[in-house]
């Protein structure tokens, strides 16, 4: 389950004192990045919900971008897709 609010509190959780000295301007940075974007980190489909938009048959983001390396040899199914067109018009 996708929840902005959850993982902004997890960061926030998360003291100074936890991170490396090294990697504290980095951690700081990262945790304002994510403020910022905190838009881009809710379900996409609320916003379609919201629209009107049936989502039902939707999956969250993540999901399909994960099965792309699922392939034997690596390729993603779009590369497949398009492959096995041009197979088919020759």
């Amino acid at each position: 389950r996708q929840d902005a609010a959850a993982l902004l509190t997890a960061v926030e959780s998360v003291s100074a004192e936890d991170i490396a000295p090294k990697q504290r301007k980095d951690w700081e940075e990262y945790k304002q990045f994510l403020k910022q974007h905190r838009k881009h980190l809710e379900d996409y489909r609320k916003a379609l919900q919201a629209a009107g938009i049936d989502t039902s048959g939707m999956r969250p983001m993540g999901s399909a971008e994960a099965q792309m390396g699922s392939l034997p040899d690596g390729r993603r199914e779009a590369d497949t897709a398009g492959a096995s067109e041009a197979s088919a018009r020759c």
